[in-house]
């Protein structure tokens, strides 16, 4: 106790001989959220294997679909409400766009852009705690739904958020979720095998980031 009384002695002694102070504010913020939500997926590289170049069409692109599902899983501390959308790391390689939300799968060797990879939820394959899923799109900010379906629906990547509702047909929006385990599809699109330089090996290098965006 007392080198606490003499330490402030002498800060009033020294603030009373000079009759002066400098003082600053600082403010204090944040965000107190019902939980955070934890993703992973069950297979983290979506591996199409060899691809010949016989299976190509040569004038126009070619869709590869070889049933590559996946599943992606959300679970939280609390029932969070929120929205996913996609983020393309090779956004610069798209090659075509045939379907909303195409993922650039790189260049060749000489700069060619090779295709698009896809990836869309497949509501027959999903729950949220344990009931139905139905999707809606949103805005960025989530303020305006469309009308939620059944359908299977592409993970966007435009910056819009895709919302999950246990509600059919409703503009309600996203409702909040403890748990979900989404079914994923994806599929390739390849560029027309006389757009690209195939005369020697090219190896796919796609990739894209999965965000939850609260509420």
């Amino acid at each position: 106790m007392k080198a606490i009384i003499s330490l402030f002695a002498a800060g009033l002694l020294s603030s009373a001989s000079v009759m002066a102070s400098s003082a600053i504010d600082f403010g204090v913020v944040g965000k107190i959220i019902p939980g955070a939500c934890y993703p992973t997926l069950s297979n983290s590289t979506v591996d199409f294997g060899e691809i010949k170049v016989t299976e190509l069409e040569r004038h126009t692109a070619t869709v590869v679909d070889r049933n590559h599902t996946n599943t992606l899983n959300i679970s939280c501390d609390a029932a969070t409400l929120f929205g996913v959308r996609g983020i393309d790391d090779r956004a610069g390689s798209v090659g075509n766009n045939w379907y909303r939300a195409a993922y650039g799968l790189g260049l060749t060797g000489r700069g060619e852009k090779i295709g698009a990879h896809y990836v869309e939820v497949q509501p027959e394959r999903s729950t949220i705690d344990g009931t139905s899923v139905f999707t809606t799109y949103s805005d960025a900010r989530g303020q305006q739904w469309t009308l939620s379906d059944d359908v299977p629906s592409a993970i966007p990547n435009d910056g819009r958020l895709l919302g999950l509702t246990d509600i059919y047909k409703g503009y309600d929006g996203p409702i909040p979720i403890k748990h979900a385990s989404i079914g994923l599809n994806h599929f390739l699109v390849i560029a027309p095998a006389t757009d690209l330089t195939l005369s020697s090996e090219v190896v796919l290098d796609g990739k894209a980031t999965i965000e939850l965006i609260y509420l």
